[in-house]
């Protein structure tokens, strides 16, 4: 089972889903910045998906022009939490609001 969480740039929910499904494209990110500041724990190049893998846990980090993707299974070590943790508190320091589907809501 995958979760994900996406990261935005503007922090309002109407407009989460027309952004993750390319329907909404006003808004854009800063690709490259993004990529340099995941690429201090997750492995990839320049393009496609960056990853943290452990063991049997994963954390992928898909950037794209209009949003970041950070998908995780479910997991077993608590390192993997770390991980997700520092995943969602990069997002945020980059200026992007972290909207959890599961949850419907924000990261505070």
């Amino acid at each position: 089972m995958s979760i994900n969480y996406y990261g935005v740039p503007v922090r309002d929910p109407k407009r989460v889903g027309p952004i993750v499904e390319g329907r909404d494209t006003d808004t854009k990110i800063d690709v490259a910045k993004v990529r340099a500041a995941f690429a201090v724990r997750f492995k990839g190049d320049d393009r496609g998906t960056l990853k943290w893998q452990a063991g049997g846990d994963y954390v992928f980090v898909d950037v794209l022009a209009t949003h970041v993707l950070v998908t995780h299974n479910t997991g077993k070590g608590s390192y993997q939490i770390e991980v997700i943790m520092d995943a969602v508190e990069t997002l945020k320091r980059l200026g992007l609001h972290v909207w959890d589907p599961q949850q419907g809501s924000w990261f505070p």
